[in-house]
């Protein structure tokens, strides 16, 4: 009877071999869904950052959670939205400027090695 209460004794490298594994296949799960778990990940960051002022608002003007994530969201969007329509054009300038002078960067680069 007294076999049968003792604790399985396991090896230091047992342990560092088991450990090995179950890391490496975690990596591997995890790359394998990581196109899945991408939009989750997401939302956990958004609720993480808007809770607070959700809560703050929703305290401050008796107005309901939901309606509060609701405009945070839209106004997150416009905010968004509009730095891209800003953006975008300097950036397409920007690529447009950077091809035209690539083959004379090239050469110069060349140069300086030769």
């Amino acid at each position: 009877m007294s076999d049968q209460s003792k604790p399985i004794r396991f090896s230091p490298q047992y342990k560092l071999i088991t450990t090995a594994i179950i890391v490496g296949l975690t990596v591997l799960f995890l790359q394998h869904i990581s196109h899945v778990l991408s939009p989750f990940i997401g939302a956990i960051i958004t609720a993480y950052l808007f809770n607070p002022l959700v809560s703050w608002l929703e305290q401050r003007t008796k107005t309901g959670r939901a309606i509060w994530i609701v405009v945070l969201y839209v106004i997150a969007f416009l905010l968004i939205y509009g730095l891209f329509t800003q953006l975008w054009p300097i950036i397409v300038q920007q690529t447009r400027d950077i091809a035209s002078t690539a083959p004379m960067m090239a050469t110069q680069i060349a140069n300086f090695f030769e």
